[in-house]
């Protein structure tokens, strides 16, 4: 015997309340801000009144005009200048050569920009082929304590290792980026260039998300590397059971079970946008400091319950107990290191 139906509840979210949900989840990221030093090999053996003199030289002053402001004898400056000539940047009138005029282009772009250029690492990326560097300009932008922040991953003794081994030839395009005027003279003397890091402050930045690119970039992979993230759900599980506990009904119990997996599996509902969670994502409680857990914008008050029609075999029609539990709880999720990169890439303008 086998009775037509029986109405078994499940969980499913009100429509219209989709619609009063937040549009975006704001997230903070940790950013290691630095100045770009640079020297150039062709001054790194010139001495500070060596390069006094040729910008004297280059103005129009003349040997004795130096001589007259420094109160040194001309033969003693003449002397000083004497490495100066031996190589070519002054004439044998005392004039600058083409290479000594070139040469005063490089001292007055390095004096201008040798610790002036500002770049900012991520403090999350350890590989150095997939960290990018972003300007000041760019992060200014998104400069906020606004959103829930991730713990940095990277201590400050490796992120000095991956600033000294970051590629040289990537450095030198951001700085053709940041000097587009000098872009042409950068790609000229790249070669020349002593370039390193100076780190200087941390700085914190938020970065807007909506749910449907939050949800796009979290792998529910446990096996991937990257930041750990507890999306918010509700956890409907319905649990039955039989008013008679003997070996035959819970047998019968079990196979009606079996055949009625849609009524009878846990559900878990996304309490970001009210969607059901279609995967095997860790669920868990929160507590793990590791963890960003997010807040929810779905209110778990506002998800109906809706009537499913199974049929039930007459045999277990009057034994048939059914209890639901509805429980908040938070689904584990990954943003890899790998996709963080673009993320950042494409975030930060």
């Amino acid at each position: 015997m086998i009775f037509p139906y029986m109405t078994i509840l499940k969980s499913s979210l009100k429509e219209d309340n989709q619609e009063s949900t937040p549009k975006n989840v704001l997230l903070s990221f940790e950013f290691q801000h630095a100045k770009l030093i640079i020297e150039h090999a062709l001054i790194s053996n010139i001495g500070e009144f060596t390069i006094f003199c040729l910008k004297a030289l280059k103005e129009g002053a003349s040997i004795n005009d130096i001589s007259n402001i420094t109160l040194l004898h001309a033969d003693n400056i003449n002397e000083q200048l004497s490495f100066a000539k031996s190589i070519g940047y002054i004439g044998k009138d005392d004039k600058l050569t083409d290479r000594g005029n070139y040469l005063i282009s490089i001292i007055d772009f390095i004096e201008n920009y040798r610790n002036t250029v500002d770049l900012y690492l991520d403090t999350y990326i350890d590989e150095v082929g997939l960290k990018k560097l972003f300007s000041k300009t760019s992060i200014d932008k998104v400069m906020s304590k606004e959103g829930i922040l991730f713990k940095n991953q990277i201590k400050t003794t490796r992120l000095i290792r991956i600033a000294n081994e970051y590629p040289r030839s990537k450095i030198i395009e951001y700085l053709k980026t940041i000097l587009p005027d000098y872009s042409n003279f950068i790609e000229e003397e790249k070669n020349r260039f002593f370039l390193s890091m100076e780190f200087q402050q941390r700085c914190i930045i938020t970065l807007p998300f909506t749910v449907d690119e939050l949800l796009k970039i979290v792998s529910f992979d446990s096996n991937l590397r990257g930041l750990t993230v507890g999306i918010p759900v509700l956890v409907y599980d319905p649990i039955f059971t039989t008013l008679f506990q003997n070996g035959t009904t819970n047998s019968l119990l079990k196979e009606w079970a079996s055949l009625n997996r849609h009524v009878s599996e846990k559900s878990v509902y996304n309490l970001l946008n009210g969607r059901i969670l279609n995967s095997d994502a860790c669920i868990q409680n929160q507590g793990d400091d590791n963890v960003v857990y997010l807040d929810k914008m779905v209110d778990p008050q506002k998800v109906s319950i809706i009537q499913d029609n199974v049929s039930i075999p007459g045999y277990l029609f009057f034994c048939l107990e059914m209890k639901k539990t509805l429980q908040e709880k938070f689904a584990l999720g990954k943003i890899e290191f790998k996709g963080l990169s673009k993320i950042f890439e494409d975030k930060i303008k």
